[in-house]
């Protein structure tokens, strides 16, 4: 509920969010982390950092799932992969 609450005050602008290789993703500031016990703002941060290591690996990994969907895979789902691919690259 926390992501979606997020979600919906994002669209009607009133939090941020942060740029990241893989998307718009929340700041920290910007989520209720009320209730949450044990779970930091530095934690959440950790959760919501990007590894560009990681990524390329799970990318290489869904490259390797699309091939067993050809010929059916739509090609913007491809271009998007590789979209996503080179903003990791940079």
């Amino acid at each position: 509920m926390r992501v979606l609450k997020w979600i919906i005050d994002r669209c009607e602008g009133k939090i941020g969010a942060a740029e990241s290789p893989v998307g718009w993703l929340p700041r920290a500031k910007d989520v209720d982390l009320a209730e949450l016990d044990g779970v930091s703002r530095q934690q959440f941060e950790k959760l919501l950092s990007v590894e560009p290591d990681e990524w390329k690996k799970e990318l290489e990994n869904q490259g390797n799932f699309f091939e067993t969907l050809q010929p059916d895979l739509p090609q913007e789902l491809l271009a998007q992969h590789q979209k996503l691919a080179e903003r990791l690259s940079r």
